[in-house]
């Protein structure tokens, strides 16, 4: 009789089985961004340049696909269903009917993380571009008087890497962009020459003069001290830096007015290159001339950073805290299941 039943039971189990993989990939559809035809939503991505994650790797794939930035916002935390622009990454969108009052950023993240910012430019055609504000997290920015309608939507990772205690953060991530009103743009007339009067957009603060960035200090194999020279005119310095030569994807946006400050979040056995610059009102001066430190350990520091041990794994969901993906953790779930069934079956 148990010769008779294995069959039917093998059978039976890997017809279940099948059910479980078709049902996974009907969900895994599902977290893919939804058209809106000629809704208010982004409609086409033109171009995109993703940046990397704090410690200097690429963004996970499921995490790097562009067009899950369009259509509806998902308001979705689950890997797959938004773009992870990476630190100083950005995505420029189309949007078929214009936008003409402003936009609402939808960006996907959890409460209590740190706030992951970004710039929004407009543009009416992807050529001219112009500021209309930052957001952190979901925002709103809204159309200057002088622009009735445009039809392109930029969005650049403006976070500060240094205030996430992830090695593996990777900036803002577009959930999803809405015109707040979407009527079509109309073809733009001839533009009238502009009459010379003062303009308000226009910063009218001097330019500060450079720094010297006179020391980088490794207090620690995480942190760094670094000092430079004070300048004038100044209201704050800005700090950027990498781990190659003239490329610095991580940054203090803002030290205040001060000539010394620590940096940290940074990995052990990795060289840095820094910069400051001096920055007065709304206009920024140029960078000081560049200084490295080494990647040694500092005699008696531990090996350990945070909570990560070196060596570690970083092979990990991250950057936001978010939930894994919904559809990896469904199939794992659903087959370890059947298969204890399956045993089950087997042994009766």
């Amino acid at each position: 009789m148990a010769d008779i039943m294995q069959p039917i039971v093998m059978r039976t189990f890997f017809s279940l089985l099948l059910l479980v993989l078709f049902f996974v990939t009907s969900v895994s559809l599902v977290l893919a961004a939804t058209p809106d035809g000629s809704g208010p939503w982004a409609d086409q991505v033109i171009s995109s340049s993703q940046g990397v994650m704090k410690n200097g790797s690429p963004v996970p794939a499921i995490r790097s696909n562009p067009a899950a930035a369009l259509g509806v916002a998902e308001n979705d935390t689950a890997d797959g269903t938004f773009f992870s622009l990476g630190f100083g990454g950005q995505i420029t969108l189309h949007f078929d009917n214009g936008v003409r009052n402003g936009a609402i950023v939808i960006e996907s993240t959890t409460p209590n993380y740190p706030l992951e910012t970004a710039q929004v430019e407009v543009s009416s055609d992807n050529s001219s571009w112009t500021v209309v504000g930052q957001v952190s997290q979901d925002g709103q920015v809204n159309l200057p008087s002088d622009l009735s309608c445009v039809n392109y939507v930029r969005v650049t990772d403006s976070s500060d890497p240094v205030i996430f205690p992830d090695d593996i953060a990777d900036g803002y991530d577009v959930d999803g962009v809405q015109a707040i009103n979407n009527e079509p743009c109309t073809t733009p007339g001839p533009t009238p020459t502009p009459t010379p009067s003062s303009n308000s957009n226009q910063c009218a603060d001097s330019k500060p003069s450079t720094p010297t960035l006179t020391s980088v200090v490794r207090n620690s194999p995480t942190t760094a001290t670094l000092t430079w020279t004070s300048v004038s005119p100044v209201s704050y310095y800005t700090i950027s830096y990498g781990t190659d030569p003239g490329n610095y994807i991580y940054g203090v946006p803002n030290t205040g007015n001060t000539t010394t400050f620590t940096v940290g979040g940074l990995a052990s056995n990795t060289n840095y290159y820094f910069v400051v610059r001096a920055v007065n009102g709304c206009t920024p001066g140029d960078p000081s001339g560049e200084k490295s430190i080494g990647g040694g350990q500092v005699l008696g520091a531990s090996t350990s950073t945070g909570d990560q041990v070196l060596g570690a794994s970083t092979d990990r969901l991250a950057a936001t805290g978010r939930s894994a993906n919904l559809s990896s953790w469904l199939l794992a779930t659903s087959v370890t299941l059947l298969l204890l069934a399956g045993g089950l079956l087997w042994l009766k």
